[in-house]
């Protein structure tokens, strides 16, 4: 998928927006996407979801909500086979609400994320990591910015994996 606008969508499926298990998403707009559970037993990625595999590059994931995991973007990548790749993008202004776990930017259970700017996150009641939360992928080369709650590491929280060579600042 390229050049494209994925906007508006609302759904209390598992996964957010755009779910990838593969493929490349590139040059595009997800914004203003809705995902949640009544139950909150999910509700990973409110923008773009990536199971497995794939890459997303170049990329807008900016004003999504979801209200477990990863706001803006949620990667688990099972045993790091076939890794997903986001690459070049934007996350930015992304919510978890409810009773939000982690990564109200993005949720790194797997994959690599680079060369990105993660900004402006929120999380109600979220418990770690507002910006990012690293729990076994890789975050390199990376601006975290402008977030802020009472979580622990409201810019990044690492509890497995790597948070390389990244800018960290402006975080509280």
């Amino acid at each position: 998928m390229a050049n494209c606008i994925v906007r508006g969508c609302t759904g209390a499926g598992y996964w957010g927006a755009v779910q990838m298990f593969g493929g490349l998403v590139e040059d595009c707009v997800i914004t203003n996407n809705l995902f949640t559970r009544p139950d909150n037993s999910q509700g990973n990625g409110g923008g773009v979801s990536m199971h497995g595999g794939g890459t997303l590059r170049n990329c807008l994931v900016a004003y999504n909500r979801g209200n477990r995991t990863g706001g803006g973007v949620y990667i688990r990548s099972y045993n790091n086979k076939n890794a997903a790749l986001v690459t070049g993008c934007r996350i930015i202004g992304n919510t978890l609400y409810n009773e939000a776990v982690s990564g109200g930017g993005v949720q790194a259970e797997g994959g690599v994320v680079e060369k990105s700017l993660i900004s402006g996150n929120r999380g109600k009641n979220a418990t770690s990591g507002i910006g990012v939360r690293v729990a076994g992928g890789t975050v390199r080369n990376c601006v975290i910015t402008g977030h802020s709650g009472y979580a622990v590491g409201a810019g990044a929280y690492v509890s497995s994996g790597s948070l390389l060579n990244c800018t960290v600042y402006g975080n509280s």
